[in-house]
């Protein structure tokens, strides 16, 4: 999947971002969340496009996951061995459930897979997250869980 491909899909319905400000803001991470291993390997170091990215590089990769941080901003392109390895980083701490990514887009097999997340309310109904509802930084998702649409 070209660069540019992974730039557009995820910005596609975005009233946020545009393809061109997550491709100018983009690094590209391999084998480590950025908020994990602190020896973590950067394929590229975060840089302001075109020095070092171009949007025609190609990933093979069957699992990735774009985050864009726009108060920053800052957007990063994640790589993972599995499915399940995908779905736990979208459900972690630094993904969709952390007040400072405005973005997250998943692609499956060359292909942008929307999903919806959910957790356990207070009162023990499930909903569905959703980021406008100025949810405060000490609220607490329990049992979360990623439903792929599609």
């Amino acid at each position: 999947m070209k660069l540019s491909d992974i730039c557009r899909a995820a910005a596609e319905g975005q009233d946020s971002v545009t393809a061109e400000e997550l491709f100018g803001t983009l690094a590209v991470i391999r084998g480590c969340d950025a908020w994990g291993d602190a020896e973590a390997g950067f394929l590229y170091q975060p840089c302001r496009a075109p020095e070092r990215l171009s949007l025609d590089m190609e990933f093979e990769d069957a699992y990735m996951r774009l985050e864009h941080i726009g108060h920053y901003p800052m957007t990063l392109l994640f790589f993972h061995e599995s499915e399940q390895l995908l779905t736990a980083a979208i459900l972690g701490e630094s993904s969709v459930f952390n007040r400072f990514t405005s973005l997250t887009a998943a692609f499956r097999n060359g292909k942008k897979s929307p999903f919806a997340c959910y957790y356990r309310a207070p009162d023990g109904t499930e909903q569905a997250f959703n980021p406008e509802h100025g949810l405060g930084f000490d609220h607490v998702f329990p049992n979360r869980r990623l439903e792929w649409i599609g």
